[in-house]
């Protein structure tokens, strides 16, 4: 297809093995209807053709099989965009949900684009049922390339390793934003710093032991 709009049913579980439904992943295939429906879009777009997705937020977090398509997805570079609808947006559910954009015309090298709704101005002025400018000033940030308060691109190669599908991560801290190679440099100097404490701390109690006097033992009658 050239263009899917989709509404999976969320939160039900097939009642048989949906390996065969699952294409983009292999064997096992999701055991939620949701997976199989974001799945299954993926795999029924033409060259060139965009899906948009309405999934629970759960499906950007889950293990399993639903984290396998994710990753799936990206390493395809089928994911073109994320948008995070923060709880009450919806007028039928109070369940936090996202708008999931596959796109077979994406190019994995531009990023996957990032938006929190929750951070918009509109939103945080309470205004969710009258949200007016708002979708204008959501559309314009989704279709721009710089970081903004509630939008941002993140990298392909940055996505798929931290495993990070919320876009509530990357605004949390400003260390989320940074190169993945950045965070695991620092990471290791942590772990070599922490080990050199652990090391004196080891020290100190073997120290602390020697200088004890020796425990009295009593003797059994």
């Amino acid at each position: 297809y050239d263009r899917i709009v989709c509404d999976p049913p969320s939160g039900l579980y097939p009642d048989f093995r949906p390996g065969v439904l699952s294409r983009s992943v292999g064997s096992g295939g999701s055991r939620r209807y949701e997976g199989l429906f974001v799945d299954h879009c993926a795999a029924s777009l033409k060259t060139g053709g965009r899906a948009v997705v309405l999934v629970n937020q759960g499906f950007l977090a889950r293990r399993g099989f639903d984290e396998d398509i994710r990753r799936s997805l990206v390493r395809q570079g089928l994911i073109e965009g994320i948008v995070a609808l923060p709880a009450g947006f919806s007028a039928w559910t109070p369940v936090e949900l996202a708008l999931l954009v596959l796109s077979n015309a994406h190019a994995p090298d531009r990023g996957v684009r990032m938006v929190d709704v929750a951070r918009m101005d509109d939103w945080q002025r309470g205004r969710p049922r009258d949200f007016g400018d708002g979708v204008s000033a959501l559309l314009e940030a989704y279709h721009s390339t710089e970081p903004g308060d509630f939008a941002t691109t993140v990298p392909t190669e940055s996505l798929y390793q931290t495993g990070l599908f919320r876009p509530a991560h990357y605004f949390s801290e400003d260390i989320i934003r940074r190169p993945v190679s950045d965070l695991l440099a620092e990471a290791a100097e942590y772990e070599a710093r922490a080990q050199v404490e652990a090391d004196k701390i080891s020290r100190l109690l073997a120290q602390l032991k020697l200088d004890q006097p020796p425990t009295p033992r009593m003797k059994r009658r």
